[in-house]
């Protein structure tokens, strides 16, 4: 009994597997295909594919932005999840099995908190970065002033010697002119 228990449990096995459809990986060709593509529109940084069945899960980075993607098994774009472009805007797109595009979403930068977020952030750093221009101005004009003021008490003072030295030099030449009277 055990033995027919063991062959009739593995010919239960074999034909749930040979029931059940195979889902052909896509091929290698359409994989280059697909990367070539996402570099061509500037996805150069990270490329992740991860095949599902007879899809293709890509996400992608780059200058252009970010993207998640989903392929048919012929390359065909089925679903584009999410599109974060350079400028913070969001597209979402879906297609048909024939590839054609069947609704396509946008969101605007100011739409999405986080371009929001480091809008408000790079204001802030110019804000700072102008008070801290400011302020070294300000302390720039000081010192210069102050260099100024000290410039010209010098100078002040060097006239007062000279009008003393101008002064003494009056008094011996007086003193002279007697001598000779």
């Amino acid at each position: 009994m055990t033995l027919r228990t063991y062959l009739f449990a593995g010919l239960a096995t074999a034909t749930i597997g040979v029931a059940a459809p195979v889902a052909a990986a896509p091929d290698q060709a359409v994989i280059d295909a697909v990367v070539a593509g996402l570099v061509a529109e500037g996805y150069s940084g990270e490329i992740r594919i991860r095949p599902s069945g007879d899809t293709l899960i890509v996400e992608a980075s780059g200058a252009a932005g970010r993207t998640e993607r989903v392929y048919s098994g012929d390359g065909s774009s089925l679903f584009e999840e999410e599109t974060r472009n350079a400028d913070g805007s969001t597209v979402e797109r879906e297609y048909d099995l024939a590839g054609n595009l069947v609704e396509e979403e946008y969101e605007g930068p100011s739409d999405d908190p986080r371009a929001e977020r480091a809008k408000k952030e790079q204001e802030d750093r110019l804000e700072r970065e102008a008070e801290r221009t400011e302020e070294r101005r300000e302390r720039e004009e000081e010192k210069a002033e102050a260099r100024r003021e000290r410039e010209e008490e010098k100078a002040e003072k060097r006239r007062d010697d000279d009008e003393d030295d101008d002064d003494d030099d009056d008094e011996e030449d007086e003193d002279d002119d007697e001598d000779d009277d």
